[in-house]
């Protein structure tokens, strides 16, 4: 079973959301989502929650025809050419970049060439993690359309194939299933911890959706606490305890096991004239008995014990020394921000943008490293060439130096001192939101029937709201001031009220034992009794209903939210993870980095392999094995090092691809030294003697012979392409079995030497910039050629740039003489003056005309000519040299 298959597998377990939010991943770039595609997945989980949604709501689960995991079939796909190109950067639009069937191409390109341009073209039609964000030309103002491709590619035995591609649209499935390595989406990499990961496709895939879940938790999450700030406030009350109503409302609380329903509280709350007219009938014949009375002082104990706690709460709350503390945490936090803003503005002055270290770019900052950890990185990226946290494009270094200066700001002494400051002041401020005061409504109805039972106790009902009332706005000012910082409009301060309250539940404590002692020797009128505190109770709750009622649907709610967390939660994400990533390694992964670490020259350092989960991310490491804890690999490996382990871990994971498919390398040997680098060059090589199409895209003209040297000895089939930058054409303009100029032999040099003198013989005016520039141009190549004459004629090869070899056996044919050195220093001192140095005022020489450069280049030709004449003369005498003497005979 392939781990796409394990993939599908799993998925089908899963909840329908899940199935449906799993496929978007698969059709999106990167695995990642957009918003709209997030939307859909946030209403789905919502809805499988139970959370009502507007809409019906379909699910399309994941099939195999959604996965792009790399080889997705048995028959291999072999990538005939692309291009032409358009809104590719700058690059010319004409241009058609063509492959070999078999064996290396191998492309040349400077920097600054428009290589790039094909190379990102590759990453997004082919397998690749991560896909580069094709702009059109940047210099030229307007919209820009979104870049195009012309791709021909074949199966072997049948015709090519002509698909167009637009960028943001699939490319043809076949195509995906050649992979490509750069120094970006290596499936190796060193992470945050300086360890190597590996990241197959699925397992991208599934970290991805658990990205996605924890995003949706925390969101979820502030829904979970708001609701629970809201239930925090009290009911009202008023009801008789021990009945139905007490009983129904005693489980309306948050995570109750037996929550009642809506439909039951709707009928407790029937309450009829009927019903009215009853309750008054019984309230008179009652009216006398000390059972009913000790009910209704009950009732009246239980709110007026319940307001006095709550009164001294909030007495304590916004009283005096609450309201010091306060401004003497706000002073500090406003006093450390201060310092922190000014130290901020003193180190931060010259940054490109104002306001560095203040509270706005404190957020953003802190924001940014709460999506990384929601990742799973342990901190921001920060090193050279790593993806910047908010605009995903690689750091460079002065863009890792300046992240550093601001992580260092934000751990220093006025950073934390600020942060410090402003946490203790949000503790207060979250102390003084905690108080949940009741309403005025809510007072008026808990209090109704208090009123009734005298006077002074319907003037103490009116005092309890008035008090109410006063502290609600005294803690709204205290809010008010911590964020304005004027403390001088805060009310005063109103009169205590809590022990008033304290000796009303006294008094009415000692009036129910009085009433309830009377009522033990009067049981004939308890079935009225009762009667009467059940409509009572109805007709509270008919008044109190709405208040009741959204209580239940914020208590329904938060279960339903509960849930909702627990769907998204990644614990089977991490499991489903694990398993696919150690099945990878029973079959062989872990074997093939260690061969691949050997051919690269890593064997010298001691690796291990394993790998673990960690909130739905995957770490499958290659990290540095010692008998105590070892250093970081950064701290030990080389940036080559790095390097050639990232290549060795991507070329152990496609050698399991037992089809073939293609290999596409961008400049692979970046950073790496000599040694390695022919390491490399062969190891690639053996790719391609193995039957798979193999593409090399780099600047490198040491690593650019290296791969044309092994490719001879193996007898793998070579096509050489040159991508270069020209005034007519523009850039990445291709040249199908062309060499770079540094690569070219002395024979080829001279012939387009004679093609550029006579381009310049066409110029009218001779005496321009244009034709001056030129003519310097011709020079410095003119010269160049001389120094490559000198390499590889006059000194037969014998010691050549860019090979490593020291060529003995081509001695023979060495001889250097007086008229050697002559012509060449002549011939070369000729070159220089002309090349670009720059003329004493007193020496100025006229630019040479064509016909000047005309004859240099028969000085070089015939020259040319007679070293080669003398050097095969040469070789032949000296072949006798190699032989015993001939002996004399008689």
């Amino acid at each position: 079973m392939s781990n796409g298959d394990s993939l599908l597998e799993w998925a089908g377990k899963q909840h329908d959301w899940a199935k449906d939010a799993l496929r978007r991943h698969a059709q999106s770039e990167g695995h990642d989502l957009d918003e709209v595609d997030l939307a859909a997945v946030r209403a789905r989980v919502r809805f499988a929650a139970g959370i009502p949604h507007e809409d019906t709501l379909d699910h399309s689960p994941l099939a195999a025809e959604h996965l792009n995991l790399g080889a997705t079939g048995d028959t291999k796909t072999l990538l005939c050419s692309i291009g032409p190109l358009t809104n590719v950067g700058r690059l010319a639009a004409d241009q058609k970049l063509s492959f070999a069937l078999d064996g290396v191409t191998l492309i040349y390109g400077d920097n600054g060439s428009g290589k790039s341009g094909y190379c990102g073209v590759t990453k997004n039609i082919c397998r690749s993690l991560t896909r580069d964000n094709l702009l059109g030309n940047v210099f030229e103002a307007g919209a820009k359309p979104p870049a195009t491709a012309l791709i021909r590619f074949k199966s072997p035995a049948e015709e090519p194939i002509e698909a167009p591609w637009t960028n943001g649209t699939p490319s043809p499935a076949a195509v995906r299933s050649i992979s490509v390595f750069d120094s970006r989406n290596a499936r190796f990499y060193v992470d945050r911890d300086n360890r190597i990961g590996f990241l197959p496709a699925e397992i991208s895939l599934l970290e991805r959706h658990a990205a996605v879940r924890g995003q949706l938790s925390a969101e979820f999450e502030v829904e979970k606490k708001a609701l629970e700030a809201k239930c925090k406030v009290a009911l009202p009350v008023g009801y008789s305890p021990g009945g139905k109503l007490a009983d129904a409302l005693g489980k309306l609380i948050l995570r109750g096991k037996a929550l009642p329903t809506r439909e039951a509280l709707l009928a407790l709350a029937e309450f009829s004239d009927e019903d009215a007219a009853e309750v008054e009938r019984l309230t008179k014949a009652l009216a006398q008995d000390p059972a009913a009375v000790a009910a209704r002082l009950q009732r009246a104990f239980v709110i007026v014990k319940a307001y006095a706690e709550l009164a001294r709460t909030m007495e304590e709350g916004v009283s005096e020394t609450a309201l010091a503390c306060l401004k003497t945490r706000h002073a500090r936090a406003v006093s450390a921000q201060q310092a922190a803003e000014f130290a901020a503005t003193d180190q931060f002055s010259g940054e490109p943008l104002k306001g560095v270290g203040t509270g706005p770019w404190g957020l953003m900052f802190e924001h940014a490293k709460a999506y990384a950890l929601s990742i799973g990185l342990d901190d921001l990226p920060g090193a050279t060439g790593d993806p910047c946290a908010l605009c995903q494009q690689p750091l460079s270094a002065d863009a890792a130096e300046r992240l550093a200066r601001f992580n260092s700001f934000v751990a220093g002494e006025a950073a934390k001192h600020a942060a410090a400051a402003a946490a203790s002041l949000k503790e207060c401020l979250d102390a003084l939101t905690a108080l949940a005061v009741p309403t005025p409504a809510v007072l008026q109805q808990s209090l109704a029937e208090y009123r009734t039972i005298g006077k002074p106790r319907a003037e103490l009902a009116a005092r309890m709201i008035d008090f109410f009332a006063a502290i609600d706005a005294r803690k709204h000012a205290f809010a008010a001031a911590a964020s304005s910082g004027d403390f001088d409009a805060i009310p005063a301060l109103a009169a205590a009220l809590s022990g008033d309250l304290l000796v009303e539940v006294e008094a009415l404590q000692g009036a129910v034992d009085k009433y309830n002692d009377q009522a033990k020797l009067d049981t004939g009128r308890a079935e009225d009794a009762a009667k009467l505190n059940e409509l009572r109770d109805r007709q509270w709750l008919k008044n109190a209903l709405a208040t009741i009622d959204e209580r239940h649907a914020d208590i329904t709610a938060h279960g339903r939210v509960l849930e909702a967390i627990r769907l998204v939660g990644t614990s089977g994400v991490s499991t489903q993870i694990t398993s696919i990533r150690r099945k990878l390694v029973t079959e062989g992964l872990d074997a093939r980095i260690r061969a691949e670490i050997e051919a690269l020259d890593l064997g010298h350092m001691p690796f291990e392999v394993n790998d673990h989960s960690r909130d739905g991310g995957s770490y499958f490491e290659v990290k540095l094995k010692a008998e105590v804890d070892a250093p970081p690999n950064a701290e030990i490996l080389s940036e080559g090092e790095q390097r050639a382990l990232a290549l060795a871990c991507f070329l152990a994971e496609v050698g399991a691809d037992t089809v073939g498919h293609g290999l596409i390398f961008d400049d692979p040997v970046s950073s790496l030294d000599h040694i390695r680098l022919r390491l490399v060059a062969k190891r690639l090589v053996a790719e391609a003697r193995k039957g798979k199409q193999v593409v090399i895209f780099t600047h490198n003209i040491l690593f650019y012979n290296e791969v044309q040297n092994f490719a001879a000895e193996a007898g793998v089939p070579l096509a050489r392409r040159l991508i270069s930058k020209a005034n007519a054409e523009g850039f990445g303009v291709v040249a199908n079995d062309a060499e770079p100029w540094v690569a070219k032999k002395i024979t080829l040099r001279i012939e387009e030497l004679r093609v550029k003198a006579k381009t310049l013989d066409n110029y009218s005016d001779k005496s321009s910039d244009t034709y001056r520039d030129s003519a310097k141009d011709f020079y410095s190549s003119l010269r160049e050629t001389w120094e490559r004459l000198v390499e590889e004629i006059l000194l037969n090869k014998v010691v050549e740039r860019y090979t490593p070899d020291v060529r003995t056996q081509s001695l023979k044919g060495v001889v250097v003489e007086n008229t050697d050195y002559k012509t060449i220093y002549f011939a070369m001192k000729r070159a220089s003056e002309f090349s670009g140095h720059d003329q004493p005022a007193g020496k100025q020489i006229a630019i040479p005309s064509p016909e000047d450069m005309k004859a240099d280049i028969t000085v070089i030709h015939d020259y040319l000519a007679l070293i080669n004449k003398r050097r095969k003369e040469t070789e032949e005498l000296r072949k006798a040299e190699e032989q015993a003497p001939k002996a004399q005979t008689a």
